[in-house]
């Protein structure tokens, strides 16, 4: 299975001489915060605590990866984060899925 950013930073390792090269990633929580309980197909996802285990177990896979591949520089972009503020009710738990990828 081809990871979130994985052949992006083979690639850009391979390309940068000086200085350390540098990935981004969505943070977990973009993946349900503006959609909420709609974010997982129900189908699917029937209970969205599986979902939000299956999306840390994806993203731990994800850094886990990418230190293996010699990623130092990894940031997390969390988009979402800054609605918070300004929106009423975008999602039933903002920032659960980064809690369960921190262990927290």
């Amino acid at each position: 299975a081809r990871g979130i950013a994985t052949e992006e930073f083979r690639f850009l390792k391979s390309v940068v001489k000086k200085g350390r090269p540098k990935i981004t990633l969505p943070a977990p929580d973009v993946m349900h915060f503006f959609l909420g309980p709609r974010s997982a197909d129900e189908r699917v996802y029937p209970d969205i605590e599986q979902f939000y285990a299956d999306l840390a177990s994806i993203y731990r896979a994800e850094v886990k990866e990418l230190a293996a591949l010699g990623c130092t520089y990894l940031q997390l972009d969390d988009t979402a984060l800054s609605r918070i503020h300004f929106t009423r009710g975008c999602s039933a738990r903002p920032g659960h899925a980064v809690a369960r990828i921190s262990g927290g």
